[in-house]
């Protein structure tokens, strides 16, 4: 009896997954606006300019017309103002964590990490109960 369920918990843990969803229809690419205002303020971004300019620095305050890159130069911070029009991508590099959401993170891990022992101590009690 015991055989049986553990090979049906076996056979069922290795079955594929539900299929795939279906390719999402692509709508109209966002603007450089919506793009850049779906960024949270602070994080590390990189920016691509139609003049091939690369600019990497922490995002700052958006108006109509532009954006604000704070970057370092020189040992000093300075501000470059980049038009809509002017820019060719953007790229979030790092988002500014706070030391809460990585507290939460790092219990995540650990409860998940002990949880598959658990499941691993479980699933071999039953295999060495099976075999007696």
């Amino acid at each position: 009896m015991i055989r049986q369920l553990l090979a049906l918990v076996l056979v069922v843990s290795f079955l594929p997954g539900a299929p795939a969803a279906p390719s999402q229809q692509q709508g109209p690419k966002p603007s450089m606006k919506e793009q850049v205002l779906a960024i949270p303020a602070g994080a590390v971004v990189e920016v691509r300019t139609i003049q091939k300019e690369k600019i990497k620095g922490r995002l700052g305050e958006a108006s109509d017309q532009a954006f604000k890159i704070q970057r370092v130069r020189n040992d000093k911070v300075e501000e470059v103002s980049v038009d809509f029009q002017k820019a060719k991508s953007i790229k979030v590099v790092a988002v500014n964590d706070s030391g809460a959401s990585k507290t939460g993170r790092t219990v995540g891990w650990v409860v998940l990490g002990g949880l598959a022992t658990l499941g691993i101590i479980l699933i071999v009690t039953l295999a060495a109960f099976a075999n007696n």
